[in-house]
């Protein structure tokens, strides 16, 4: 009976972790001050950064993106970046102010992007549902068009997901 028992309880348990969400890329923290939860995951995204961000009830998506030579085009409030998802729909991140860019000096000047706009709930959950396979935006007259590796958005789905569910 109890081999039986153990044997059952050891089942259960490797059950329940091989569906268990990795959330192994999703950082957690406490603020001091209004006491709201804070998620976050930073991830590789193409040839850029995304940040995925649940503050209380309030979803945020911001990008880090940059190029190889100087640059004051700014990334204007309402311009997007299109997201492509697995299933074939587009979901857009709208800029809700203006994001200037900045610029660091030397041989080569680099001038850096760095995005955070809200976004609701339901695109939080397609993204945890489906995988990202391109990214498309405009800046400074340029598309800028790219793809997405496996297992990048392997990752984000995962990170989307397990923000959303607060896995």
């Amino acid at each position: 009976m109890k081999r039986t028992l153990l044997i059952v309880l050891i089942f259960f348990f490797s059950l329940h972790s091989s569906f268990a969400q990795d959330c192994s890329g999703v950082k957690r923290k406490t603020d001091a001050f209004t006491r709201e939860q804070i998620s976050t995951a930073s991830l590789k995204c193409g040839n850029l950064s995304m940040t995925l961000e649940r503050s209380g009830d309030k979803y945020y998506i911001g990008f880090f993106f940059m190029m190889g030579s100087y640059s004051d085009a700014v990334f204007a409030k309402g311009e997007k970046v299109m997201l492509r998802l697995d299933n074939d729909e587009i979901v857009e991140v709208e800029n809700d102010h203006d994001f200037k860019p900045t610029s660091t000096p030397g041989n080569v000047i680099w001038t850096r992007w760095t995005t955070k706009s809200q976004v609701d709930e339901q695109l939080f959950e397609k993204l945890g549902k489906h995988s990202i396979t391109g990214i498309r935006f405009m800046l400074a007259g340029n598309e800028q068009t790219q793809g997405v590796k496996d297992r990048q958005a392997d990752k984000i789905r995962e990170a989307a997901a397990c923000i959303t569910t607060g896995g």
